[in-house]
């Protein structure tokens, strides 16, 4: 029985470490295309660590964040990081029994399209659009074109990607937990 517990605790760390260093592959990729604006694998990465290790998929969000943060600076346009990506994630965990591609990509795509305004309450106070008439909608007209190569980006590399990476990784988990 003990070998069994420390197995179960070697793979649970394993676990913790894979999502730990998807959480800096997504960072490290974000930074990588950042010529592309808006296109980047994070969505991605985050939907396939909470559909594959669940919960433990919270670990990459935070790394990433914080990476976002400590190279970035950590000003209002991070506050919403703080919400904005663990509601992706949570919300993937809640849903992963769902095997359908379009479901995920879809997921992906509204979570991209809605991204902007998960930044407005902050920007709402910072920037005190209350005291600027039409502020909000000059924001969102502003946001539009930004979260629309977000949300098709997003919708494009789920569909394509998450189906095989998801079958690689549940390859290399059933073969942890079976050897």
């Amino acid at each position: 029985m003990e070998h069994f517990n420390r197995r179960a605790a070697h793979l649970r760390l394993f676990e913790l470490i894979f999502s730990a260093i998807l959480g800096a592959l997504a960072f490290a990729l974000k930074v990588a295309m950042a010529a592309l604006p808006n296109i980047h694998p994070v969505a991605l990465l985050f939907i396939l660590a909470a559909t594959v290790i669940g919960w433990r998929a919270m670990v990459a969000c935070t790394v990433y964040v914080v990476m976002e943060g400590i190279f970035f600076g950590f000003s209002t346009w991070w506050i919403p990081y703080l919400y904005a990506w663990p509601i992706l994630v949570a919300a993937a965990v809640l849903l992963r029994s769902h095997k359908n591609p379009f479901f995920w990509a879809t997921l992906a795509g509204l979570h991209g399209l809605v991204f902007g305004l998960f930044f407005l309450p902050v920007n709402y106070f910072v920037y005190n659009m209350a005291n600027t008439p039409g502020a909000v909608w000059l924001y969102l007209v502003n946001d539009l074109p930004f979260s629309a190569i977000h949300a098709i980006s997003n919708f494009v590399l789920v569909l394509i990607l998450l189906p095989p990476l998801q079958k690689g990784m549940h390859a290399i988990l059933r073969r942890l937990y079976h050897t």
